[in-house]
């Protein structure tokens, strides 16, 4: 690993320092000097007799040094001589290490920290079992290189709990975590990879409560009979919310090695018999570790039992720890002294309220997320802190530990991520569709679909080359919608319970038997008394042919149900007749002019005859409540102008939503309507979004749906748990309209339904996760939702993620 720029920095000026010091001591020490210079510094401009004393002198010197020097030798060998100048070397060292230590302590308080809430899954809990395996996991990412560790020491993280009371006579509980900013990363994919529906939520720093301790080490967790029992998570919880105020533990934790196993020499004796006064004599020398049971070994010449033996102790010795090990320093916040101290007894006792007024405690002199212990702070195991740092499974008294609804899965690599294609956010932003993809059509079913099918027509309605058709069934969708378009084409709006301006499917191009076939199945369809075959047939050619007869221009007016109507009562016998002898001579509208001319003129004359029955059946269906609200919409004076929707120059929005009819009649005239626009949908790129898709489409309109979808025409609908999907077949027909499926919270529907849709939506591609069955998709928070989705032509991984209304 290259060390950080930083990092050697520092070194390199601990080695100066260190160098400087050593210079200094060397050139300063005068014993180090030569005769030479000893010479030279008594002085060269005296006599020789000067120089002889000079020179006596410095013998007579040098013979009292060695004569010193010997007598030390003999009475201490190990001293080398250096005079009192070891102490300066100590003292020059001495600096070196403050200094350093001070450096240290400064890079571990100004590192940046950040603080998050650990929100878990309902259906994944965190367990102790989960938070040791990502203790362990985190033991190893917070490891640093070996010379930047000793310099600036280990990052150090907190875990925190607290509650609160929640103003029902319980508490709320919530676990977070403090630690470093650039380490946030990498620790939540350690969290993640070990349970993946926690989530890391950004929590701030809140004010800490007005009191904080800390507390000193107690015994260790379980080493013996004497020690105090492990503290667990739910006791500690009930401590804390005994209290009645709020209350932070904070577990302040610094990685460290796992300490060395010391090996000492065991000598085993047996012991001596009664009355004997022989010397003992060895049987067996093992070898054994601190802490650990002795097993003996026994020699070939004599046998003996564990009591027989004695354990050398190994002194400073700490309790072996299995796994990865942390400095753990307690710390404890609360409203007053004595909730801290409560709390406190119970972290030392390892259950609640053993000591009222608990151990003796130090008040907290800096913030409570300040940096991890050090090392004269006990060593603790990831399985003590497991035991202490987790979420409870059940019932944990009146203390109620939040968690999430939404599992964690974000969208696989294949979808789009463009912030133009946005339909939906996941935890990696926003998620959407790419142009070619669009084609297969997208279904979204459950409450929130709605704003799923704003995006859609935010995104295309700038694209003055596609055409817009909006089909809206809810209140207030209608207005949502055209003011999403209107700043970027003009939006005709049709309300067909009360229409101001009418759309007529009769007066459209195509075949008059399709365009009949669609308006009777449209009308009949749902009507308590359904239409056998042959008074639908009736129905269908009256109304075919009152539509070949506008287009011939026998009729003057423009072709209505009223009018097919009229084709079949008595009274009609004169429009009948023009209808005959217009269309007879036309070839394609013979069996019309048959159907006119002749064949209802028979059934006329015999009442009691078998078509008469069917006749009266179609007359019925073509004059009842639900036929007289379409005829207020076909012979609406303003009508719109489909031209102007095929050249992409105007949006049209259908309001199929309030009014006086009933929802069985205002999805029928929705399908009426709908059966005007297949000309206008096939012609080039076309966007239909169908909203309360579950009360409009039946199954000739699916069929007809999926040939346009076929043909290019880009479907998103909109479904509830309700309606067609209510059968087997209907959930078959809605699931085959879109490849792209988007299934979001029960809201109003039926939860049988709700259930056998999302088992069926995703084409296997749920998984066995318990996050994922189709009660827990049905119960999600409001605006999420479970997306299967094919870009590509092939079906990916699902994910999640939370609908956003248009322009949030």
């Amino acid at each position: 690993m290259i060390p950080r720029p930083r990092t050697v920095a520092l070194a390199f000026l601990g080695f100066v320092v260190w160098a400087v010091v050593a210079l200094w001591v060397v050139t300063s020490n005068s014993m180090l000097e030569s005769p030479p210079d000893r010479e030279r510094r008594a002085g060269r401009d005296g006599g020789e007799q000067a120089r002889e004393a000079a020179r006596a002198r410095t013998r007579a010197r040098e013979t009292r040094k060695h004569e010193r020097e010997r007598a030390r030798a003999a009475e201490d060998p190990e001293d080398d001589g250096g005079g009192g100048h070891a102490p300066v070397v100590g003292l020059g060292g001495g600096a070196v290490l403050v200094a350093l230590g001070l450096v240290r302590r400064t890079a571990r308080r100004r590192r940046p920290r950040v603080r998050v809430r650990v929100l878990p899954h309902r259906a994944d809990p965190l367990g102790p079992d989960q938070v040791e395996a990502v203790l362990c996991a985190w033991h190893e990412a917070l490891q640093e290189a070996p010379l930047r560790g000793r310099l600036l020491g280990a990052p150090a993280i907190g875990l925190e709990l607290a509650t609160a009371p929640d103003g029902e006579g319980g508490a709320e509980a919530a676990l977070s975590l403090v630690c470093p900013a650039q380490l946030l990363p990498v620790l939540e994919t350690a969290l993640v990879e070990r349970c993946p529906d926690v989530r890391l939520l950004p929590a701030g720093w809140p004010a800490p409560p007005s009191h904080a301790v800390r507390v000193p080490p107690p015994a260790p967790w379980g080493a013996g009979a004497a020690a105090p029992a492990r503290p667990h998570a739910r006791d500690l919880l009930a401590a804390m919310a005994a209290t009645g105020e709020p209350a932070v533990v904070h577990l302040a934790l610094t990685p460290a090695r796992a300490p060395r196993r010391r090996r000492g020499r065991v000598m085993a004796r047996p012991a001596a018999p009664a009355g004997a006064g022989a010397p003992f004599e060895p049987i067996a020398i093992a070898q054994a570790d601190a802490g650990a049971p002795f097993e003996p070994t026994a020699s070939d010449a004599a046998t003996a039992t564990a009591a027989d033996f004695g354990v050398m102790p190994v002194h400073g010795a700490e309790p072996p720890a299995s796994g990865p090990v942390f400095r753990t320093e307690l710390r404890v916040a609360a409203g007053s002294p004595r909730a801290c101290a409560a709390i406190a007894g119970a972290l030392a006792a390892g259950r609640p309220g053993a000591e009222t007024a608990g151990p003796r405690t130090r008040r907290l002199r800096s913030e409570l997320g300040a940096p991890g212990a050090g090392r004269r702070h006990p060593l603790r195991s990831a399985a003590d802190l497991a035991a202490v740092w987790h979420a409870p499974a059940g019932a944990t008294g009146a203390v109620r530990v939040p968690c999430s609804a939404v599992p964690r899965l974000p969208a696989p690599a294949r979808v789009s991520r463009i912030p133009e294609d946005e339909l939906l956010r996941d935890e990696r932003g926003p998620v959407g569709l790419a142009a070619a993809d669009r084609r297969d059509g997208l279904a979204a079913f459950g409450a929130g679909a709605r704003a799923i099918l704003e995006r859609c027509i935010a995104r295309d309605a700038p694209d003055a080359g596609r055409v817009l058709v909006v089909v809206c069934a809810d209140a207030g969708a209608t207005d949502r919608a055209a003011a999403l378009i209107a700043p970027h084409r003009e939006a005709v709006v049709v309300r067909l319970d009360r229409p101001a301006t009418g759309l007529n499917p009769l007066a459209t191009g195509g075949e008059p038997e399709a365009l009949a076939a669609a308006v009777v199945d449209a009308i009949a369809g749902g009507l308590p008394e359904p239409l056998d075959d042959a008074a639908a047939r009736a129905a269908r050619q009256a109304v075919a042919a009152t539509i070949a007869g506008a287009r011939a221009g026998v009729l003057g007016e423009q072709p209505s149900l009223a009018l097919a109507r009229r084709v079949l009562e008595p009274s009609g016998g004169a429009l009948r007749e023009r209808l005959a002898r217009a269309l007879y001579t036309r070839p394609r509208a013979a069996s019309l002019a048959t159907f006119a001319g002749r064949e209802v003129a028979a059934t006329l004359r015999e009442p009691a005859g078998p078509d008469a029955a069917a006749l009266d059946a179609a007359r019925r269906a073509l004059a009842g409540t639900r036929a007289q609200a379409a005829d207020r919409l076909l012979g609406c004076r303003s009508q719109v102008a489909l031209d102007a929707v095929a050249d992409h120059r105007a949006a049209l929005v259908l309001d199929a939503s309030g009014g006086e009819l009933g929802p069985d009649d205002r999805a029928a005239l929705a399908r009426l309507a709908l059966a005007a626009l297949p000309g206008v949908l096939a012609d080039g790129a076309a966007t239909l979004v169908l909203g309360g898709a579950d009360a409009i489409v039946d199954a000739r309109l699916a069929r007809e749906l999926a040939g346009l979808r076929a043909g290019g025409l880009e479907l998103v609908t909109g479904w509830r748990y309700a309606g067609l999907l209510a059968t087997p077949e209907g959930r078959t027909v809605a699931l085959e309209l879109a490849a792209h499926r988007c299934l979001l919270g029960l809201g109003g529907g039926d939860a049988e339904t709700g259930a056998a849709l999302c088992a069926q939506a995703a084409g296997g591609a749920l998984g066995g996760r318990a996050a994922l069955v189709p009660e827990a998709i049905l119960a999600m928070p409001a605006g999420y939702a479970v997306c299967s989705w094919a870009p590509g032509g092939a079906r990916r991984e699902t994910f999640v993620a939370r609908a956003v209304p248009a322009g949030a």
